[in-house]
């Protein structure tokens, strides 16, 4: 998974950015504390619903 990303990003493919968001919220996923950090940031600027 991590090799075809890196090479639809290295070589621009056409949904670059959908793999982007797929690779930004595995990482985001796999690390719990980042997400919650995140999270926290996103409600403080842009306000929770």
């Amino acid at each position: 998974m991590i090799k075809s990303l890196s090479q639809a990003l290295l070589l621009g493919g056409i949904n670059t950015s959908v793999e982007t968001m797929e690779w930004a919220m595995t990482l985001l996923l796999n690390n719990p504390n980042v997400l919650h950090k995140a999270q926290t940031e996103i409600d403080i600027f842009v306000g929770c619903d």
